[in-house]
């Protein structure tokens, strides 16, 4: 989570491949993301409105060329948003969502009225964010909270927003830890740690450094370093499960794209680059004293 004066440029491909799913571009179905558009830049919108013109059958071919890299954002996102109603279900009524960048959950999530969403990331990001989209209304109460990781405190930041650490939380933390040292992730945790009441629920992506086919695996990091956000954090699922524990968070599910598919009836995506989702909580008070084997896939 490095200093920057606009938002990072792995956060804008990310908010574009959502969009181009909401267009119907991507090989995932039903896919729903109208303010992921709004999210882009003139720029980015010019391209999205050329390619959503292209016949079908280019659309496809597309889709195809990116060897699956299209399906992973939104496919991923969903599986997210799963997460997120399941919290809901039980009870919790608090999202945080770590490094936001152009996230449009605040938005585009259904029954909010009675939910908290603080979302936090770089005032530089933030402000060019909220010009964007500052004519629409969220069904949430939302709080931006801006924190330059580098110098300020987000366990204070969330208290001075009005975070609840007495009131189960959601916390999202998507396509960030890739881009993090491991100082930065720990020490995140631990204020995660210390302001999760019972209840409360993780949803972190990460990458594992193995698994990935070679070639496809370089050019991504060579684009990603050359972009100026190198891959910094990679971690194994042991390793993903060992700094949870450390933060008092129990893993119950590990999964990755094949996963995510499967779970929402999506045909699965030929996806060269792995990534994965850990979901962790933080009490096993909160599925009645029972710690239950996590359900990690290979």
């Amino acid at each position: 989570m490095q200093k920057r004066a606009t938002s990072s440029a792995t956060s804008r491909l990310v908010a574009m491949s959502r969009a181009l799913a909401h267009a119907g571009v991507t090989g995932m179905a039903q896919f729903d993301d109208p303010v992921a558009a709004e999210l882009l830049s003139p720029q980015y919108r010019s391209i999205l409105r050329a390619i959503s013109l292209l016949p079908l059958p280019l659309r496809r071919v597309l889709s195809r060329a990116t060897l699956g890299g299209l399906d992973l954002v939104p496919l991923r996102a969903a599986a997210i948003d799963a997460v997120w109603l399941r919290a809901q279900q039980q009870g919790v009524r608090q999202i945080v969502i770590l490094g936001a960048g152009l996230d449009g959950r605040a938005w585009r999530l259904p029954h909010l009225q009675d939910v908290g969403v603080w979302e936090v990331d770089h005032p530089a990001t933030q402000a060019s964010k909220y010009g964007r989209v500052a004519h629409r209304r969220s069904e949430a109460t939302l709080h931006f909270v801006p924190v330059d990781f580098a110098h300020d405190d987000l366990g204070v930041a969330l208290a001075q927003a009005a975070h609840d650490a007495s009131e189960p939380t959601l916390w999202i933390w998507e396509g960030v830890a890739p881009y993090l040292p491991m100082v930065a992730v720990q020490s995140t945790l631990s204020v995660v740690q210390a302001r999760s009441a019972p209840g409360s629920r993780i949803a972190l992506s990460y990458i594992p450094a193995t698994g990935h086919n070679r070639l496809v695996f370089a050019a991504l990091t060579a684009l990603v370093a050359r972009l100026g956000e190198p891959f910094v954090g990679l971690m194994s699922t042991a390793q993903v499960a060992e700094l949870l524990n450390h933060a008092g968070l129990l893993l119950v599910a590990d999964t990755d794209a094949g996963d995510w598919a499967r779970q929402g009836s999506h045909r699965p995506p030929q996806v060269w680059v792995r990534e994965r989702l850990a979901e962790a909580i933080v009490s096993v008070e909160f599925l009645g004293g029972q710690a239950p084997a996590p359900n990690v896939t290979k």
